[in-house]
């Protein structure tokens, strides 16, 4: 059992509003100005249950979860959910751990398997690289983690 395990300054590095009061302060403004909805259901069965538009989705990993492989994933996403998307809203899919490790770009993680290349999703995705940031909070220069993005094109 570790008692704060991650260090204080890597979470910082890791949360901008931590950084300094001015942040935070952004960081508050904004969530009282929008209006955040949550709602839990089936996630191979949002289309049945919501019947408007969203700026966002947050799957949080639910690729994770799902027993599909990336092919009938993609098709999910761009034929299913993305029905439920505003003009110009966006599908945050993944955040993709080490996407590259040692220099080398790995796939994204389905249940049971490693099985894709995040190629694939190239066409019609945005895959945003950010700095690894390890437990121990320095940047590992070899290392990258990744967000990858469906954006509704203009309907």
């Amino acid at each position: 059992m570790c008692k704060n395990y991650i260090p204080f300054s890597t979470m910082k590095s890791r949360n901008r509003y931590l950084s300094n009061e001015e942040e935070y302060e952004k960081l508050r403004q904004n969530l009282r100005s929008c209006i955040i909805t949550f709602q839990e259901a089936d996630i191979l069965n949002l289309d049945k249950k919501f019947d408007d538009y969203y700026d966002k989705i947050f799957l949080s990993n639910i690729s994770d979860y799902l027993d599909v492989n990336y092919e009938r994933f993609n098709n999910f996403i761009k034929n299913i959910l993305a029905n439920l998307l505003s003009e110009n809203g966006e599908i945050i899919v993944a955040y993709i751990y080490s996407y590259i490790a040692n220099y080398e770009k790995l796939g994204i993680r389905f249940k049971n398997s490693w099985g894709s290349s995040a190629s694939f999703f190239s066409q019609d995705y945005i895959l945003e690289q950010i700095p690894n940031i390890s437990d121990l909070g320095f940047v590992d220069h070899g290392y990258k983690d990744a967000v990858l993005i469906y954006r509704r094109k203009k309907i």
